[in-house]
């Protein structure tokens, strides 16, 4: 995943998730593919949850 363009950032997590894929692209057609085609693809993937996030990135100073 690292090596596509539209992926962002990968964060492991501790709790019922085990990681977060940052995705962005120009249209929500491209994230669908990058969802459907990339990342539900992968063998060890069994399940997956899109969050669609607006506005900047709130960020403390």
């Amino acid at each position: 995943m690292k090596g596509a363009k539209e992926v962002k950032n990968i964060y492991s997590l501790y709790g019922i998730y085990d990681v977060i894929v940052e995705v962005e692209a120009e249209t929500m057609e491209k994230v669908k593919e990058v969802v459907f085609n990339r990342i539900r693809r992968l063998d060890n993937v069994k399940s997956t949850i899109t969050l669609i996030t607006y506005g900047e990135p709130v960020r403390n100073p």
